[in-house]
């Protein structure tokens, strides 16, 4: 009984979680404009829920940023269910939470969530209120929005997309570079424009990894993948089986 007092989701715990986290979202910094930014706003605009998907920091939470600095200027609702203060929320707290959300900000019809698998069976909620008019935009993983799922989960109801790391122009808009005409090269912009894509092709193009090269961003990245991703989601008892294959494969 204890522990069930203990994990509940209160309104002043919501209530609290919610202001912090619309105050952080609309002052984040929106880093560099991502190029599936522009072609976004027939597929924003259309009444399906919008389902962003791709590979773990990756910058799915950013892109949503820039969705609503640039879309959604009638107003919106933001949450995010990594916060671990909302570690417990169910399905049948959503209609608390949309209480709370319409006590602080008003009345909105577009809801943003951020790593929404963190909350089992949230397509009810969603499918619920899509029903009714409402628009969502949802992040989360590869590994848990996957398309087959969705199909079951919002038949007709959802469009997906797929983020990836920063290809080679937004790489160069990172490092504040300037694209140069391809066709009309000197021999010095060729010879920096090549030194620029041996180095995208040694460190990628995700974005924290190149934020904080200090930081064992891909390590951490790996680890979640293989054993977060992979084996927990498959239930795989033989991890080292696991690990062995994938050092092969990024070895061939």
């Amino acid at each position: 009984m204890n522990d069930q007092i203990q994990t509940k989701i209160t309104k002043t715990i919501l209530a609290s979680a919610l202001k912090e986290q619309g105050e952080a979202f609309v002052t984040r910094d929106l880093g560099v404009q991502r190029e599936i930014l522009e072609g976004l706003e027939d597929t924003i605009n259309a009444p399906q829920v919008l389902v962003i998907t791709g590979l773990r920091r990756v910058g799915k939470s950013t892109l949503l940023a820039q969705i609503a600095n640039k879309y959604l200027k009638e107003g919106f609702y933001f949450v995010n269910f990594e916060d671990e203060r909302l570690l417990n929320f169910q399905v049948s707290d959503f209609d608390l939470l949309h209480e709370t959300l319409i006590s602080l900000f008003g009345e909105k019809k577009t809801f943003l969530f951020d790593e929404i698998q963190n909350v089992p069976e949230w397509e009810r909620f969603v499918r619920r209120l899509h029903d009714q008019g409402y628009k969502f935009i949802v992040t989360g993983s590869n590994a848990s929005l996957l398309s087959q799922e969705l199909g079951t989960r919002l038949t007709g109801r959802s469009v997906r997309i797929e983020l990836f790391p920063f290809s080679f122009r937004e790489y160069l808009k990172f490092k504040k570079v300037k694209t140069p005409n391809l066709e009309v090269l000197t021999t010095k912009q060729k010879g920096n424009l090549r030194k620029l894509a041996n180095e995208y092709m040694a460190f990628g193009g995700i974005p924290d990894a190149l934020k904080y090269p200090e930081l064992a961003v891909h390590k951490a990245l790996y680890d979640d993948v293989l054993y977060r991703d992979i084996a927990t989601r498959y239930k795989l008892d033989n991890v080292r089986s696991l690990k062995e294959l994938a050092f092969y494969l990024v070895s061939i």
